[in-house]
């Protein structure tokens, strides 16, 4: 038996296409992005549940209090000045600064906002000023 299609605009496609079509456009992204993110959560539920069940509330509390203080306020910084360090020590480091960025194209009509399309809008040339006179009575 053939796999199920339906027609869109004069050509055949499988269902699940259509459907990841559907998901891409109501999501905003891959479905499978949405299955890793469904996943990860089941996964954060089972640990919520494994904590309590086991009774060990304050443990975790605890645990993740000092995993949070000891990395963003104690590790961090460390391994950034080090990072630095290593850059400043080595030849051809860039000493911690870098060149500006230039901002990304966004968009095909950047480039006529900019001036530099190939069909960049100019000017209205200027117009002779035309006086309007009322009809002679």
């Amino acid at each position: 038996m053939a796999a199920s299609s339906i027609r869109v605009r004069g050509r055949a496609r499988s269902r699940a296409s259509s459907v990841a079509g559907w998901v891409r456009r109501w999501y905003g992204a891959n479905p499978l992005h949405l299955l890793a993110l469904l996943a990860a959560f089941a996964l954060a539920g089972y640990a919520v549940h494994a904590v309590q069940a086991a009774g060990q509330w304050t443990g975790f509390a605890e645990w993740f209090a000092v995993a949070i203080i000891g990395h963003d306020l104690l590790l961090f910084p460390l391994y950034s000045l080090a990072d630095l360090s290593l850059r400043h020590l080595l030849p051809g480091g860039s000493h911690g600064r870098r060149p500006a960025p230039e901002p990304p194209a966004r968009g095909p009509f950047d480039a006529f906002q900019a001036g530099t399309g190939p069909a960049a809008p100019s000017a209205p040339p200027a117009r002779a000023a035309v006086t309007v006179r009322p009809p002679a009575a």
